[in-house]
This record gives structure tokens, C-alpha cells and sequence, in this order.
């Protein structure tokens, strides 16, 4: 069963998880949202969450439009913002201008799996191995324990030394990043 995560405000060292079942009410969320940013404006938090929602039901202009309308007011909100701009232009197909964001907020916080794991998938979609390689190996040195990280790890050294390979064709069969595959 597939779970999504609510509740996570910004990359902070004590973020408040929820996870939720994919039945419960996903369409009222951006809703929610969207009364709290009306009703705080200048909360961050309620904009990234926004984004978030409608980045969630793949409403990428509107994801975009929400994270946009806030000004970042400390370093972790900025990182925040430029990463999930990263999240919402790789789901939009905009790859080059994904790489860029999360490359920027990856250098400003190596220790973020997420940041780690995300610039590196797109590294790996656009074959780029070699720097897909390198961004998954300081990603795992940071989160030792990450098994994801230490999967895009294998996979990228492995891509790089058969870029022929079976696995390729396979992987480059998914398509873009809006191809996803369901439980």
C-alpha cells in the first residue's frame, strides 16, 4: 500500500511526519492549503505544503504558482524552495532547469536523502552516470543507512560501465518522469 507523506513543513531537523492512505481525502487537501495561505500569507510553510498537494496530483503550473508567491525569509526555506521548484520542473518535463534547482539546493545541503536521491534519478534519466554516480556516493556517505541512495549508487556504476545494456532500454521504456508505475 502506498502512503503519502503530509505534514512536512521545511527540511528541518525535527520535521512532524504523517502518513496518510492514499484514500483519505487527497482532493481537499490543495483546498486546506489554500485557505491557510489565504489566511497567512506570509507563512512558508503553507505554500510549500500547496505545492506539495497539487505537486501530488500532478497540477505542475499551480504547484509552481504556489511555491513562487512566498519569499523564503531564512536559508532552510530557500534551499526548500528551490528544491521542490526542482520537483515541479522535472514532473513538468523541464529537465535541464530540474538539474539546476536541485543541483543548487543539493550543494546547499548535501545531507538531504531526498536532495541526494532526486537530482541523482535525473541525472540518471538524462544518462549523465558518471555525475549521477557522484551525487549518489555523497548522498550514501552522508546517509549511510539509505538504501535508495545505495541503490541509484549500484545502478549508476553499473550504467556507466554497460550504458548498452539491457537495463538501459528497460530503464529508458518508463519514459518521462510524468510515467509512473502504480501498486
Amino acid at each position: 500500500m502506498r502512503f503519502f507523506v503530509a505534514g512536512l513543513a521545511s527540511p528541518s531537523p525535527n520535521p512532524r511526519w504523517r502518513l496518510r492512505s492514499p484514500h483519505s481525502s487527497v482532493r481537499s487537501r490543495p483546498r486546506a492549503f489554500t485557505r491557510c495561505v489565504r489566511d497567512f500569507p506570509a507563512l512558508f510553510e503553507g505554500h510549500y505544503n500547496l505545492a506539495l498537494a497539487e505537486l501530488a496530483q500532478e497540477h505542475y503550473p499551480q504547484a509552481l504558482a504556489a511555491i513562487d508567491q512566498v519569499q523564503p525569509r531564512s536559508e532552510d526555506e530557500s534551499t526548500a524552495h528551490v528544491y521542490l521548484r526542482g520537483k515541479i520542473e522535472a514532473g513538468m518535463g523541464r529537465t535541464q532547469l530540474a538539474q539546476q534547482d536541485l543541483s543548487a539546493a543539493f550543494a546547499k545541503n548535501p545531507r538531504q536523502e531526498n536532495y541526494a536521491l532526486d537530482l541523482g534519478l535525473i541525472d540518471l534519466e538524462t544518462h549523465a552516470y558518471p555525475e549521477a554516480e557522484r551525487v549518489f556516493a555523497q548522498g550514501s556517505a552522508l546517509n549511510p543507512h539509505s538504501t535508495y541512495l545505495l541503490l541509484g549508487l549500484a545502478l549508476a556504476q553499473f550504467l556507466e560501465t554497460h550504458p548498452e545494456s539491457p537495463a538501459v532500454t528497460a530503464l529508458s521504456s518508463f519514459g518521462g518522469p510524468s510515467d509512473r508505475i502504480e501498486e
